[in-house]
């Protein structure tokens, strides 16, 4: 699986992350993450968050769901070898 690019962001691939993370995660608006991002003192515009959850949240969201199986199987093979 090849990275996510954030190449044309103007920002670190961390804050993108995080603004995403934030939005999906807690049911927050656009406008909820740019004053807790502005709180930390990172300014963007609701409108740039909502085209990096456009854009990424559902690259991210493929490789949360990846990470999952491979977690939820490798579980899987220690409680079966741990069982026996």
């Amino acid at each position: 699986m090849e990275p996510i690019s954030y190449r044309y962001c103007h920002f670190p691939p961390a804050i993108v992350q995080h603004s995403v993370w934030l939005y999906a995660r807690f049911s927050l608006s656009y406008r909820d993450v740019e004053d807790l991002l502005a709180e930390r003192g990172i300014v963007v515009s609701y409108e740039t968050i909502r085209r990096w959850v456009a854009k990424f949240g559902p690259q991210i969201a493929h490789r949360l769901r990846l990470s999952l199986v491979e977690t939820s199987s490798a579980a899987k093979l220690l409680t079966y070898r741990v069982a026996e």
